[in-house]
């Protein structure tokens, strides 16, 4: 939102407050700087093709939310992309793993047998390439190992919950386990987006204060070599 309202200031104030200067440099033929360049040419280019970019954009997001609805090709490219990503990728991935304990956790507690409480839970999850992955543990069990063999293989869960499985499998309290791990993936993630919110204000704080270093530098610098 607060990116959004910024972009929103910045081109109306590129285009109300840049032609009333541009015809005064023009007129007294000044050597335009660098920054004044910049602000013409983003003028010239949105009022040329603002419209084309804003229907573009407009149908954009509608073909986004309809694949998104319909966890179409591109909804899987873009969660393939973000799992790929170095910070988003890990909190995504421990989304996806909080929800497929949680969700076992909950099936297996209700008295429904592991292997389909696996199934059910594999296909909660909306991300194809990690049901794939997740779909080694269904396996592992129809082949008559253990939940453990098929999470290793898997390669999605951590030592520390690799390490709880195992103690788990051990004696009757799994779903318990699951649940404990379900909780240590949500305040992994917790932790990590109160981090990145914090990051919010001062790096959104810097562009705002990009964009209008560039307005000022762009508008007052001409005037102050016409005074």
């Amino acid at each position: 939102f607060v990116f959004v309202c910024t972009i929103i200031c910045f081109v109306f104030l590129l285009q109300t407050i840049t032609p009333l200067f541009t015809q005064l440099f023009l007129e007294n033929q000044l050597e335009l700087p660098i920054y004044t360049q910049i602000l013409i040419s983003l003028h010239e280019k949105l009022s040329q093709y603002g419209a084309f970019i804003l229907f573009f954009l407009f149908l954009s997001l509608i073909f986004i939310f309809f694949q998104i609805k319909s966890k179409g090709f591109l909804y899987q490219s873009l969660l393939s992309l973000l799992l790929s990503l170095p910070l988003f990728g890990k909190i995504t991935l421990r989304t996806y793993l909080y929800q497929y304990c949680f969700t076992l956790s909950l099936l297996i507690q209700a008295g429904i047998d592991l292997l389909s409480s696996v199934l059910l839970a594999q296909q909660s999850i909306s991300s194809q390439s990690i049901r794939h992955k997740l779909s080694q543990i269904h396996n592992s069990l129809l082949n008559g190992k253990s939940f453990y063999e098929g999470a290793k293989i898997c390669k999605l869960f951590d030592s520390l919950t690799l390490s709880l499985i195992v103690a788990a499998q051990k004696g009757e309290n799994f779903s318990q386990v699951l649940h404990t791990c379900a909780i240590y993936y949500k305040n992994q993630n917790k932790d990590t987006l109160d981090f990145m919110i914090a990051l919010i204000e001062p790096l959104f704080t810097c562009l705002l204060g990009i964009f209008v270093l560039l307005l000022a530098l762009g508008i007052f610098m001409p005037i102050w070599n016409l005074s």
